[in-house]
């Protein structure tokens, strides 16, 4: 049976999040530009578990982060467009469409913010490096990382799951 197609509002705490990312996005693509002549000729391509450089490449691999940032901020901004098509751990009815879409256009935008904004930090740690500012990303980052991202996730299946049946008549 095809999911219904609807058309979700978009709230005030959704222009922020999307108002957010946007800027974030812009400081990550502007960074490289901004630092990039005092940059060294080598700076770190990836960090260890310790958040610690392990390896390095050329200073024109800062671009790298940006045009990876860039590529996902625009995949995810056109997934939360089409909530219909995105998959769901509950079967989508005509009766919970509307709430699970938007669950999912929330989780999409929450997600979208937090990879763009630990980009940025990524990138803004690595230019920091090369401008010997910084040792590294530091110990606390993937362990708050993972935690961020799953605890997103995992509140958005409870909310999924628990509301599976819910008739939202907010269209």
């Amino acid at each position: 049976m095809p999911r219904p197609t609807l058309h979700i509002k978009t709230k005030k705490s959704d222009y922020l999040l999307e108002a957010i990312s946007a800027l974030a996005v812009i400081i990550l693509v502007a960074l490289p530009f901004i630092y990039y002549n005092q940059l060294p000729d080598e700076i770190p391509t990836h960090f260890n578990v310790k958040g610690e450089p392990d390896d390095f490449g050329s200073k024109a691999l800062i671009w790298i982060f940006p045009l990876i940032g860039l590529i996902l901020y625009v995949a995810m901004t056109l997934l939360s467009r089409f909530p219909h098509k995105l998959n769901y751990p509950v079967e989508i009815t005509e009766e919970n469409a509307c709430y699970q879409y938007k669950n999912a256009i929330k989780l999409t935008r929450t997600v979208k913010l937090f990879v763009v904004l630990v980009i940025l930090f990524i990138t803004y740690k690595s230019i920091a490096f090369g401008l010997e500012k910084s040792d590294g990303l530091g110990v606390y980052f993937l362990p708050f990382f993972l935690l961020l991202i799953f605890g997103t996730l995992a509140v958005y299946v409870i909310n999924a799951i628990r509301n599976k049946r819910v008739d939202d008549h907010l269209r």
